[in-house]
């Protein structure tokens, strides 16, 4: 049962044409948008999980994602800003005024993340002010807890994973490390697409993200 110690989910997100861009030497731009649409609508049906979409934000100032997530029941905050960071200071702000006590963000690209994983996320918060959720490479971040007592400054993107780890100890705490193989799974580059592809070929059951193109397998795309 859901209570008010439960975290909010903040989930950033550039507009559906913008997202993706380094995947545009083999994916088409409808692939693309294909694409990013999917990631957004499994990253809001996972939150309907936990912690629920009356407990999710989408933050975007981009009013095709905005009208999507308020389709489903999600909160929408709107920021004039384009940079993932600024998006995500301008959510954590808006959440914390309204009262939130806690913080999960995650980025959108997680195709594999499932609500038991934001789950333990939560759990891991009831015991460390900050949780931080590396990729497979331990250099990037890909989610991360924060209590509404310190709100660090965000540093997704190259290398943010030691940045993060920095600004917790600037605000004098000890971040709870948090390695999780689904939640490592992110999708920046055309290397991604084929680990993915691969991920899918190994389980007996077809990995949904397939479906953004219609097409049976992740290794394949290239330009319509």
């Amino acid at each position: 049962m859901l209570d008010r110690s439960t975290p909010w989910l903040l989930v950033p997100v550039k507009a559906l044409s913008v997202g993706k861009q380094r995947l545009s030497g083999v994916l088409s731009d409808s692939q693309r948008q294909r694409l990013n649409h999917f990631f957004l609508c499994h990253t809001l049906e996972v939150a309907s999980g936990f912690p629920g979409l009356d407990r999710t934000a989408v933050v975007s100032d981009a009013e095709d994602v905005l009208t999507l997530a308020r389709s489903v029941g999600a909160r929408t905050i709107c920021t004039p800003r384009h940079e993932l960071n600024g998006a995500l200071a301008d959510g954590c702000s808006f959440l914390i005024q309204d009262n939130a006590s806690a913080i999960i963000v995650l980025p959108v690209d997680l195709p594999a993340i499932q609500p038991a994983d934001l789950e333990e996320i939560a759990d891991l918060g009831l015991h460390h002010n900050m949780v931080i959720c590396p990729d497979r490479h331990a250099v990037g971040t890909n989610a991360m807890y924060v209590s509404s007592t310190f709100v660090p400054n965000f540093h997704f993107g190259a290398d943010s994973f030691r940045l993060h780890q920095m600004e917790a100890r600037r605000g004098g705490i000890t971040p709870k490390l948090f390695f999780n193989k689904r939640i490592e799974m992110d999708v920046d580059l055309p290397v991604d697409l084929e680990i993915l592809g691969d991920a899918n070929q190994s389980t007996r059951e077809p990995h949904r993200y397939s479906r953004a193109f219609g097409r049976g397998s992740t290794t394949n795309y290239k330009k319509n």
